[in-house]
């Protein structure tokens, strides 16, 4: 399946109110790639495909941890994406915090996360 795909699933999942979440590579969790924690679970907060009709497709994530986000993207709390699209910036609320959310252009997102997990009701039905 492509990352096209496999977007496009996701957000359908999230559509549907479907639980998800995400994984990074196997690591330990005191080490991270660009803010990110290895061998950590994060919940998926929202699929969105086009958003403001830019053309970007991001994924919100939050680590459950309530703190620490990706640090080099370009969505991250201070990165180019919100700048550059104020609009974007301006339908998702956009502030800087460290409350452990942040949001991820699709490549990122299934570059960083290598596993998704997806819930109906309390049954996990997919695990890639």
């Amino acid at each position: 399946m492509s990352t096209d795909e496999l977007f496009s699933r996701l957000c359908a999942w999230d559509d549907a109110d479907y639980i998800l979440g995400c994984g990074t590579k196997a690591g330990s969790d005191t080490e991270d790639t660009d803010g990110i924690v290895d061998g950590h679970a994060y919940s998926v907060l929202q699929c969105l495909s086009d958003v403001a009709g830019s053309g970007n497709d991001l994924v919100q994530v939050r680590n459950p941890w309530g703190s620490g986000e990706f640090e080099s993207g370009e969505w991250d709390d201070d990165g180019p994406g919100w700048e550059q699209n104020p609009e974007v910036a301006q339908l998702l609320g956009h502030e800087v915090a460290d409350d452990g959310k942040f949001w991820l252009t699709k490549q990122e997102f299934f570059q960083y996360f290598e596993t998704l997990y997806l819930w109906v009701g309390s049954t996990p039905i997919l695990q890639s």
